[in-house]
């Protein structure tokens, strides 16, 4: 078993805590032995790509497909994640002192002399969150599932309620709860970029639990 960090940010670190995150996605890029990253369907039924996993129809594709899983830089089922959030870091000592998202520490920066540490920089010791990965999938963004969407974190717990705007339907001229894809949607793109949803393009899907 290994442990990795990982980003998370704020909303997303509140939901996992409260429970309603359980699976996140992150863009699969280039990989050693994996060239040719957006030719993903190309290479699983090329059988030249790779010497040990040299075979035949739904058999090749399946090597193809564990030798990728194995490639996840983020662990496979089993290994651990621990969680960098931003954090407060007093500014003489610089000695963590709080988690940004905790709601019940009201912060005065000059008074409690401290100064915020971007999460990319938070030492493990520090970390309150460590995950156990459950399952690890590799997909095209698009293909993410209703039931997926919540488990990222887009849902709040009541059936017809998510995280974000509400989606205007023109036709009725009334304005409904977006369904989970659709946050989805509007939350990848308020992290990635506004034409990273239509790029769709291969994630690696993991789930996990949180570690008591």
């Amino acid at each position: 078993m290994k442990e990795r960090p990982i980003l998370f940010s704020g909303p997303m670190v509140r939901a996992i805590l409260d429970g309603t995150k359980t699976q996140t996605r992150r863009v699969l890029t280039r990989l050693t032995g994996f060239p040719h990253v957006h030719d993903f369907e190309a290479l699983a039924t090329d059988y030249r790509w790779d010497w040990r996993f040299r075979g035949r129809g739904e058999a090749h594709i399946e090597l193809f497909h564990k030798g990728l899983l194995e490639r996840c830089p983020y662990g496979v089922i089993g290994d651990r994640l621990w969680v960098r959030e931003t954090c407060w870091v007093n500014r003489l000592t610089r000695k963590f002192a709080w988690y940004v998202h905790q709601d019940v520490v009201q912060v005065d920066p000059e008074r409690d002399e401290v100064k915020k540490r971007p999460a990319i920089h938070m030492l493990r010791a520090d970390a309150r969150i460590l995950l156990e990965i459950t399952d690890v999938r590799v997909q095209r963004l698009h293909e993410i599932s209703e039931d997926d969407a919540r488990a990222e974190g887009c849902w709040r717990g009541d059936e017809d309620e998510y995280i974000g705007v509400n989606v205007h339907d023109s036709a009725t001229g009334k304005t409904e709860p977006a369904t989970a894809i659709e946050m989805f949607q509007f939350l990848w793109a308020s992290i990635n970029g506004a034409d990273s949803w239509n790029a769709n393009p291969f994630v690696w899907c993991l789930s996990f639990r949180k570690v008591e």
